[in-house]
């Protein structure tokens, strides 16, 4: 039987709900940019904006996720209560950025496009009601979507050019 997640839906709609996730859009165009995933996070604090993208491949560490970036910096910048901020991601987090956002007392999580294979609702791979945070599925989806589709059918591009140019050498070598 499927859980039931509506009752831990956000009906609450923040006026610049909008405004934040277009800055994770920006954050993800500039990890695009980079080689990174495509993929952007906004904590929005009452007086602060922190925003990041992943840095897994830059930084060669695996857990180097937009989340987790966000999160380090805030902490960096001695934030000690996040009782009261919302986080913004292009892209449905994994159970490891969940889990930390909720451990750090995230009070909402807002999120673009799903990830169904490795999100944590879509997936159904941790059951929310467990615990005190509102989520919030499918702002700019469509935006979203499209900036982590391009990424990666561009990465799947090069990746299978690289893999027949390794397979089916040309004729003229």
């Amino acid at each position: 039987m499927k859980p039931n997640f509506n009752k831990f839906l956000s009906n609450k709609k923040h006026s610049n709900d909008e405004h934040h996730m277009k800055i994770a859009l920006e954050q993800a165009a500039i990890a695009k940019s980079m080689g990174e995933q495509a993929r952007g996070t906004v904590i929005v604090f009452s007086n602060d904006v922190i925003s990041s993208f992943p840095t897994a491949k830059s930084k060669h560490n695996p857990i180097a996720f937009a989340e987790m970036n966000a999160l380090a910096h805030a902490r960096h910048l001695n934030k000690k209560s996040f009782k009261d901020a919302v986080m913004y991601s292009t892209v449905e987090p994994n159970i490891v950025s969940f889990l930390s956002a909720y451990e750090h007392g995230i009070r909402e999580y807002v999120w673009g496009c799903d990830d169904v294979e490795s999100g944590f609702v879509s997936s159904l791979k941790l059951d929310v009601s467990n615990y005190d945070i509102a989520i919030s599925p499918g702002l700019l989806s469509e935006q979203c979507y499209n900036i982590c589709t391009m990424h990666m059918r561009e990465h799947l591009r090069h990746t299978n050019k690289e893999i027949n140019n390794e397979t089916h050498p040309s004729r003229d070598s």
